[in-house]
């Protein structure tokens, strides 16, 4: 991921999901500043992020609509057990530019997605889910700029909608920095 600046996105939905989903792109890997010259154009896919899931995996639609070449073999361990299956490089291409460049990803069948985002994506950032009145909303951030403690929260103060926080006041996620300079930062 491009760690220069942070950038997120935010995924609403109009009622409780139990799946979460997004419009991705993947390409061949390329570094940033290479010659883009020779990679094939991005191509769009849906992907299921998955907390459950250590590693990203893709399907073999991926694998043939993005002409990828395998780099070795892995061991995957899953609910059926043990598989050998073959390694890739992508680039990843997130909702709002959020880019995870070379990473390494397996192929196998997927069932009503293209990809798999796993925990070696989440990991890299802050992941929220929330269920306000009945509408779920989830947001990712690279990189973490703030711990985000629901407890702590609770315990420090009372929770209050974003619209009435201050930009000058502490930012009620706990991290001690202005509301302005975190998560008010209307530039994410």
């Amino acid at each position: 991921m491009n760690n220069s600046h942070i950038s997120s996105f935010t995924s609403h939905y109009n009622h409780l999901s139990q799946v979460l989903k997004n419009s991705i792109y993947v390409s061949q890997a390329f570094a940033p500043l290479e010659n883009l010259e020779n990679v094939d154009c991005k191509n769009e896919f849906q992907a299921t992020w998955d907390t459950g899931a250590t590693n990203t995996v893709v399907s073999p639609n991926v694998i043939s609509t993005c002409k990828l070449l395998p780099f070795g073999m892995e061991l995957v361990h899953h609910a059926d057990g043990e598989v050998k299956a073959e390694k890739y490089l992508i680039n990843l291409y997130l909702p709002n530019n959020l880019i995870v460049y070379n990473l390494p990803i397996i192929c196998m069948n997927l069932f009503e997605t293209d990809v798999l985002i796993g925990m070696d994506v989440i990991t890299k950032g802050d992941f929220a889910i929330s269920n306000f009145n009945g509408k779920t909303v989830f947001s990712f951030r690279f990189p973490s700029i703030c711990l985000i403690d629901f407890v702590a929260m609770s315990k420090s103060q009372q929770l209050i909608p974003h619209e009435n926080i201050g930009r000058n006041s502490l930012c009620p996620c706990g991290s001690g920095k202005k509301y302005k300079r975190c998560c008010g930062d209307n530039s994410k």
